[in-house]
């Protein structure tokens, strides 16, 4: 190999070990530089949702807490949705904060300023009562005890005669009845409780698309903490089969849901008991 053949290869050489290194240096750097933005971008992304969504929750925190509390917001709640308003006295171991306590803890207050009614009851042996808050608007009724110095919700529920209905002691006479719609006796409403040898009892008027226009009484217990409406008597109306077709009966039923057919002096009787 002459002298000049020599310079070539030692020149090749050079160049193909400066291009070799050249590789090594630029291709891991710009690897780490994919790598370091990769990974850097989402704990970013992360961070920040993490910070809105904290800031949403307490917001959130902070607006159902004032809704929930109808005497922070009253002046954006609604008046309660009748004017003629069933509010018994207060029993001895009841105080008012104890009533707005308890009003606080229902769902239709996020709603209403005030209960519609308010009703005390000894619904079982222990003779201590009970409050009864209701709102018609929202179809609920709430049952309250007080132990000690604690108010308990015990049962919210929802009869579909007595809270789309009428309550007050209906007629009975099958004329009056069929000459007037539900709603002709929605003047009338007297949203108490009667109690005859310690047995409670509601009386009214409604209408039910699968039964008919009836009117009814009711016995009311408290059992397990739950406040229970257990048909006594029903006359009316009533729709027989699929078709529009009424029939007009007097019903008294049993503790199993079936009936039999009675007087209408019968109910006269019992209703003149509750007036």
């Amino acid at each position: 190999m002459n002298m000049k053949q020599k310079i070539i290869t030692i020149s090749l050489l050079l160049l193909t070990i400066l291009m070799s290194s050249c590789q090594n240096v630029n291709g891991p750097m710009n690897n780490n530089d994919i790598v370091t933005t990769t990974s850097t971008q989402p704990e970013l992304s992360v961070s920040v949702t993490e910070d809105i969504s904290d800031v949403t929750d307490t917001a959130n925190e902070n607006i159902c807490s004032e809704i929930s509390d109808p005497f922070i917001t009253g002046s954006e709640l609604l008046p309660p949705p009748y004017l003629d308003r069933t509010i018994d006295a207060l029993p001895s171991d009841w105080t008012e904060n104890d009533v707005i306590t308890a009003w606080g803890m229902t769902e239709a207050s996020n709603v209403y300023s005030e209960y519609t009614d308010r009703i005390f009851l000894a619904l079982d042996s222990d003779q201590d009562f009970e409050m009864i808050l209701t709102s018609y608007s929202t179809e609920e009724m709430y049952l309250f005890e007080k132990k000690q110095h604690d108010i308990i919700l015990l049962d919210s529920t929802s009869d579909i005669d007595v809270t789309n209905g009428y309550v007050f002691i209906p007629p009975t006479d099958e004329e009056n009845i069929c000459e007037h719609e539900v709603y002709d006796f929605q003047e009338c409403r007297d949203f108490n409780f009667k109690t005859i040898k310690n047995n409670i009892y509601i009386s009214g008027i409604s209408w039910r698309s699968g039964l008919g226009k009836t009117c009814w009484i009711k016995e009311v217990k408290l059992e397990n903490g739950k406040i229970i409406f257990s048909d006594l008597y029903r006359w009316g109306e009533f729709r027989m089969g699929e078709k529009m077709i009424f029939n007009f009966e007097y019903r008294k039923y049993g503790p199993d849901g079936t009936f039999e057919l009675v007087q209408k002096e019968e109910i006269d009787d019992f209703l003149n008991q509750l007036i």
